[in-house]
């Protein structure tokens, strides 16, 4: 099943299906919200207090706390489909040509590029601009 990783702002980088936002969508317009792929409110307070003195602390700090909220979400995932017999997509509201949403651009960094490998190693393919 592919799904696709964009901002908000690129509109061509969208895929044919629902757009689902992992980014506070303010007032655009979104068929859905997954909190559990947007960072936390603590990462992002984290990054924004480390990064006034340190960029490249305030980076590792980020990925490091996203990868971990993404791994425990995951561990939560695997099990509940071991549980219920399904796989780990199915276990996701996600359907053919969805587009996962936040703000950055795509030549900025951006946490999209991050969420595309888990959502790779579920068994998704991913089309991350």
């Amino acid at each position: 099943m592919k799904i696709y990783l964009a901002s908000f702002l690129e509109k061509d980088n969208h895929g044919p299906g629902r757009k689902i936002a992992i980014a506070n969508p303010k007032t655009t317009k979104v068929s859905g919200v997954l909190e559990y792929f947007m960072p936390e409110n603590r990462i992002l307070n984290g990054y924004k207090a480390l990064q006034q003195s340190d960029q490249k602390l305030a980076a590792e700090f980020f990925v490091s706390s996203y990868r971990h909220q993404l791994d425990k979400f995951i561990d939560g995932l695997r099990k509940s489909a071991k549980e219920e017999n399904t796989t780990m997509m199915e276990q996701l509201p996600l359907e053919e040509g969805d587009t996962l949403l936040s703000w950055e651009r795509y030549d900025f960094t951006n946490y999209r590029s991050i969420l595309a490998e888990y959502l790779m190693d579920i068994g998704y393919d991913v089309v991350a601009r």
